[in-house]
């Protein structure tokens, strides 16, 4: 999509050593991180949605209340107030149980739920949840 990505950070000496589609954990949540944002920026430019990035609960960290298992982007839609998710995937990564259960009682209760690899399925996506 034509001016939806987000550039990432300027990559350090140390990312440089590594390969574009490099395994290792931190190359893999960096392009998380970076999907992630994409999304946000393309759902900020929508006048029907509102969104945010959800952080899971971390033992210990206070002020922080998502349940383990909760998409990384959470938002409603207009005009009828639907509860929009998307948990957001790259590479190989699949859904955990623990999401998978969320995800499941998340559509029990009406929550449109959708898994993205990029910024065009979550544009396909949010076109599907507005036609509901």
């Amino acid at each position: 999509m034509n001016g939806t990505e987000v550039t990432p950070r300027r990559r350090t000496k140390a990312d440089r050593a590594h390969p574009e589609d490099c395994p290792c954990r931190s190359c893999r949540n960096r392009r998380h991180r970076v999907l992630v944002r994409s999304c946000l920026h393309y759902l900020a430019t929508q006048p029907d949605v509102i969104a945010w990035e959800i952080q899971p609960f971390i033992e210990g960290m206070a002020g922080r209340a998502a349940p383990n298992g909760i998409p990384d982007v959470c938002g409603i839609l207009a005009p009828h107030g639907r509860w929009i998710c998307f948990e957001v995937k790259t590479g190989k990564a699949c859904l955990r149980s623990s999401q998978r259960a969320w995800h499941a009682e998340a559509r029990r209760f009406g929550a449109l739920v959708f898994e993205v690899r990029s910024v065009d399925d979550l544009a396909g996506f949010l076109d599907l949840a507005r036609g509901m």
